[in-house]
């Protein structure tokens, strides 16, 4: 996961050391398990970071909280991965980096940001967040359960509440009339309304929910 050599970088006075040190971030990440101790140089004591891929809500604080959740995400990694940077941009102590990631293990691109605040040339605080999501499921899946049709007044319980597809099986959710929310709840912010005709794929073991609020039919098909 390393910078493009070709990316766009916007950068004010003193911005060349926080490009550098989102740069160490991205190379040392690439590495893995075996990247940790060069990645936990590049946090102050205090840092706290905040990442929507282990369903873990609350944000990790202090290096040992920071490599633990890295941990929990090696456990499970996603296979022939792939990450592209396409820009850094500095405003003095904080800078963004937009990127695009891509595996065997996703439906398609994951297009998402990196936020940093940045303190004595070490990050303070990083904030990871999801900017858009592929609607494909992964080639290969073979449809094994759709369930009934639900409305407004028969959705179960369960799926307004916070739940999650089974690991080893995708789930595509179907509106056939009317609308709904659908929001991942590590992504709050990036709830998304999916309306007829339309539909939603949802990966394995990420806690969700849906919102409702008004009429709607829909079903939900689940893939292995």
């Amino acid at each position: 996961m390393a910078l493009d050599d070709d990316m766009d970088t916007t950068e004010d006075e003193g911005a060349t050391g926080s490009t550098g040190l989102v740069g160490r971030y991205f190379a040392a990440m690439r590495k893995g398990p075996t990247g940790e101790r060069e990645l936990m140089e590049l946090f102050t004591d205090d840092a706290v970071y905040i990442e929507p891929f282990t369903g873990i809500a609350e944000p990790a604080v202090g290096r040992d909280a920071i490599r633990a959740r890295l941990r929990t995400g090696w456990e499970t990694p996603l296979p022939d991965l792939e990450l592209d940077v396409f820009s850094v941009d500095v405003d003095g102590p904080t800078a963004r980096a937009e990127w695009e990631c891509r595996s065997t293990g996703l439906p398609g691109p994951v297009r998402g940001e990196d936020r940093y605040e940045i303190a004595d040339g070490r990050i303070r605080r990083l904030e990871v967040r999801i900017l858009a999501r592929s609607h494909t499921l992964p080639d290969g899946l073979e449809l094994v359960r759709t369930t009934a049709t639900f409305d407004e007044t028969s959705v179960p319980a369960g799926l307004l509440a916070a739940h999650r597809v089974a690991d080893g099986v995708w789930g595509r959710l179907v509106v056939l009339d009317g609308a709904l929310r659908f929001v991942f709840e590590d992504d709050p912010d990036g709830a998304t309304t999916v309306s007829s005709g339309h539909h939603q794929v949802i990966p394995p073991g990420r806690p969700h929910h849906l919102e409702l609020d008004g009429p709607v039919r829909f079903h939900v098909e689940f893939h292995r």
